[in-house]
């Protein structure tokens, strides 16, 4: 316990300033074709600062003129408007005006026939021609849940954690190896199940308790690193991997209201989250590659316990950093 205390004023000594765990920069603008003789329909969805968010502008096809204005839905995480247009057929140049820099937007375009094309805008191509070759809602998808995964710094810890924990307990490579792909796995499920039922509107927690819950394991797993290894095993050492699938529950939590912010496409729900979420597992295991990869050319010359301690405070530090400033935001 002393030592997590350490590790929290530590990490209020050296952060300058606040800073969020996940950089806000994903939107969602989904079209969807009318049937015969009705109009088709417009939704630009933008994560971020409500002001920032409504200074976007959408240019439609010339010929899919909006009807009125949109409705609009403010919210103190983001924008949502919608348009009814004045054509069946979505064809045509369509493009995003006034997108700030890193702010990606993903283009979903769902066909009366069942077909579906996509594409990603941002400030460098805002614009897309509707009816060229599509990229499609699993490749989209797909390519956010690796960027979620990348840019996820608590999330990215978590693992780092877990491996380095491995690493630490198991004596050879082979059990290693057995009970690494165990916590990878067990983390996965965990995560796999709660996004899941998030993503279906079937589980609903207050995202600032998960939040603060998900720096917290990042913390124990700290602590847990950090701690004599004279002593007789604790229970995280000794079942890495059920501790991985309980902390895996709540960063599912995480990654559903990443993918909130941005929203899945009515008539692709399933599709879109099975490629969020393979691409987040793709994610993860390139950076598993690349941590035992940094670890195995750092054992050569650092003892295990000492690698066990530095990443400790390498994970602890910016985790007591985060708990802390999210139990602010709950009171």
């Amino acid at each position: 316990m002393r030592r997590a205390f350490a590790l929290a004023a530590l990490a209020l000594a050296l952060a300058p300033a606040p800073a969020a765990a996940h950089p806000i920069g994903f939107g969602l603008l989904t079209l969807r074709e009318g049937d015969e003789g009705e109009g088709a329909e417009a939704e630009l969805r933008l994560s971020g600062a409500p002001e920032e968010a409504l200074g976007v502008r959408v240019r439609f096809p010339p010929a899919c003129a909006p009807d009125g204005e949109p409705s609009v839905r403010v919210a103190p995480t983001g924008v949502d408007r919608r348009w009814h247009l004045g054509c069946a057929r979505l064809e045509g140049p369509i493009a995003l005006e006034r997108l700030p820099a890193g702010l990606e937007v993903q283009l979903v375009v769902l066909r009366r026939g069942g077909e579906r094309e996509g594409a990603r805008l941002d400030a460098r191509a805002p614009s897309h021609d509707l009816g060229a070759p599509p990229a499609g809602v699993f490749a989209a998808y797909l390519g956010l849940g690796v960027e979620h995964i990348l840019f996820g710094p608590d999330h990215l810890l978590f693992v780092l954690g877990l491996v380095l924990l491995v690493w630490r307990t198991a004596r050879t490579p082979r059990r290693r190896a057995r009970d690494l792909l165990a916590a990878v796995t067990a983390f996965t499920l965990g995560h796999s199940l709660t996004l899941g039922l998030a993503a279906l509107g079937l589980l609903a927690l207050p995202i600032a308790a998960v939040e603060a819950c998900i720096a917290l394991s990042i913390l124990a797993l700290a602590v847990e690193l950090g701690g004599s290894w004279e002593d007789a095993p604790t229970w995280t050492r000794r079942r890495p991997g059920l501790v991985a699938a309980a902390f895996g529950l709540l960063h599912g939590l995480g990654f559903a209201s990443a993918l909130e912010a941005v929203g899945l496409p009515r008539g692709a729900l399933l599709e879109a989250l099975l490629a969020f979420n393979l691409g987040v597992e793709l994610g993860q295991l390139a950076f598993v590659g690349a941590a035992l990869l940094a670890l195995g050319l750092l054992a050569r010359r650092v003892p295990a316990a000492r690698l066990a301690r530095l990443g400790a405070y390498a994970i602890g530090v910016p985790a007591a950093y985060w708990l802390l400033t999210r139990l602010a935001t709950l009171g």
